[in-house]
C-alpha cells in the first residue's frame, strides 16, 4: 500500500519527501506507473502538486471551507481505491478533478436534501430563527452590519468583498470556467475536457465571465470615484 490510512486524516498527512527535493517532476506517465507500484513518494508528488487546486475548486462549488476540505479528502480517497480501474485516456489532473465534481455533486445534493428536511420540520415548530441558519449550522445569509468597524472600511477589504461578489454573479459555469482558465492557469483544451464542453463553448463561457467582470469593474470604480469620502 501506499502507507495511507483509510481514513480522510490520513490522506491529509501526506508529506513531500525531502530525498528528491530539487528533482524534476515526473511526468504523467511515470507518475502514473509508479502510482501502481505503489510507491508512496509518487503519492505524495501528487498531492502536493494538486491539492491546493483541488480545495479552491471545492470551495467554488461549496463556499464552506469545512465542506471543502472533506470533498476533497473523499476524492482522495476514491482515486486511490479506482487507481487500478483508471485507463489514461485523460489527464491525471482531469481525472482527479471528475472524481472531485462528482463528489462535491453528491454533497450538495445531500445537503440540499437535508435542509429540505429540517425547513419542513422548522415550519411545524413556527422557528422564526430556522430559515437563518444552513444545515451545518453556519448562516444561510450574513447578517448586515448596522454598525462596521473602521477595519471594514478599509479598501482592500472593501475591494475583497467586491471581487467575490462580482465572481459570484457570474453563471455557474462561467465561475467554473473563469476560476479554472484565469485563477489555476489551466489550458482552454484541459478546461473543454474537465467540463465535458466542446472548446468553442469554453471560449465563449471565458469571454462572457470576463466582459462581465470588467464591465463590473467599470461601474465600481465610477460609484467609487463619485461618492464623496469623509476626511478624518
Amino acid at each position: 500500500m501506499f502507507g495511507v490510512r483509510g481514513t480522510r486524516k490520513g490522506v491529509c498527512e501526506l508529506t513531500l519527501s525531502t530525498q528528491h527535493a530539487g528533482l524534476e517532476e515526473p511526468d504523467d506517465r511515470t507518475l502514473l506507473e509508479a502510482l501502481r507500484n505503489r510507491d508512496p513518494d509518487a503519492l505524495a508528488t501528487l498531492f502536493a502538486r494538486y491539492h491546493r487546486s483541488m480545495v479552491r475548486l471545492a470551495m467554488l462549488y461549496l463556499r464552506n471551507s469545512s465542506a471543502a476540505e472533506e470533498v476533497v479528502q473523499d476524492t482522495w480517497l476514491a482515486a486511490i481505491e479506482g487507481l487500478p480501474k483508471f485507463k489514461a485516456r485523460s489527464s491525471i489532473r482531469t481525472w482527479l478533478f471528475h472524481i472531485l465534481r462528482k463528489r462535491a455533486s453528491t454533497h450538495i445534493r445531500r445537503e440540499i436534501l437535508l435542509t429540505t428536511i429540517l425547513s419542513l420540520r422548522s415550519k411545524s415548530i413556527r422557528d422564526p430563527l430556522a430559515r437563518r441558519f444552513s444545515a451545518s449550522g453556519n448562516w444561510a445569509v450574513s447578517p448586515a452590519h448596522n454598525s462596521p468597524t473602521p477595519e471594514e472600511q478599509l479598501l482592500s477589504r472593501e475591494v475583497s468583498e467586491w471581487v467575490r461578489n462580482a465572481i459570484d454573479s457570474l453563471s455557474f459555469r462561467q465561475r467554473e470556467v473563469i476560476f479554472l482558465r484565469d485563477l489555476e492557469g489551466w489550458s482552454s483544451e484541459d478546461v473543454s475536457e474537465l467540463l465535458r464542453i466542446t472548446p468553442a463553448h469554453q471560449r465563449v463561457l471565458l469571454h462572457r465571465a470576463r466582459t462581465t467582470l470588467y464591465n463590473l469593474y467599470l461601474n465600481y470604480v465610477s460609484t467609487s470615484s463619485s461618492q464623496p469620502r469623509n476626511n478624518p
